[in-house]
């Protein structure tokens, strides 16, 4: 919130300096008038500030609405790769009724956090998809490369779930070692994990991300929705219900 005394000064600034320009285009009668405006205003800053203030909190709001809408124009032109991607790892029916879709880094601890919110959804919601977006925001592709090459054996959800229980430090062989325990076939598992064809597909994550203005993990987007951080579980829920209801008219 701004300071109001701030907001006279840098209002009164602007204002005085629009006044001297008006000054040196109109007559000596139009200056006495603009004098007599000055007086008054003078008798009663804080109507100054008000004014001011409202002024700058719609200017705010429009701002936000307005960005509001541009997400939404942006998800709308998006759907197909986001909502309706059957080729990313997902959790739940394919025919639920909501689909929610998280970028996530494995290396975020918000994401670690967030991690039992997505579990309890998905225990309590049946008719719920959850799409995962690797987004390895922080730089290191490894282990997001490593939960897709998973994918490819039917493995992610385990790979998915011991990184996230994890604090994201895992060497090569680490990794492989995971693998190895779950009885995987270690050979392909290292060759999709190395392949361009994983590495493409964490790009295109990142690449969708971005024209989603996706600064932050974790972000989840469901329906014309764009919340980032890891949320309250209620609030998700609460979200969930909204949307379940705008679909159902």
């Amino acid at each position: 919130m701004w300071n109001k005394s701030f907001v006279v000064i840098v209002f009164a600034s602007f204002f005085l300096s629009c006044v001297a320009l008006w000054r040196a285009s109109v007559g000596p009668s139009a200056e006495r008038l603009m004098d007599s405006i000055l007086m008054e205003m003078n008798k009663k800053p804080e109507v100054v500030a008000k004014v001011t203030i409202e002024g700058m909190r719609k200017l705010q709001k429009d701002q936000e609405e307005k960005e509001k809408n541009e997400k939404i124009e942006k998800i709308k032109s998006r759907k197909s790769e986001l909502l309706d991607d059957y080729k990313s790892p997902f959790a739940g029916p394919r025919d639920a009724d909501v689909t929610l879709l998280v970028f996530f880094d494995y290396h975020c601890g918000f994401c670690r956090s967030a991690y039992a919110t997505v579990e309890q959804l998905l225990k309590e919601d049946k008719n719920l998809r959850v799409i995962f977006k690797e987004y390895p925001i922080f730089g290191d592709l490894s282990l997001s490369k490593a939960a897709l090459a998973a994918h490819k054996q039917g493995r992610y959800m385990d790979f998915y779930t011991i990184f996230m229980k994890s604090d994201g430090q895992f060497t090569q062989e680490g990794i492989v070692d995971i693998a190895r325990k779950l009885k995987m076939n270690v050979k392909k598992f290292v060759k999709d994990m190395n392949s361009k064809e994983v590495l493409k597909q964490v790009q295109a994550n990142m690449s969708l991300g971005r024209s989603l203005d996706i600064s932050a993990t974790p972000t989840f987007v469901f329906g014309q929705n764009v919340i980032p951080g890891a949320i309250p579980l209620e609030e998700l829920k609460k979200e969930i219900r909204a949307e379940r209801m705008q679909k159902a008219g």
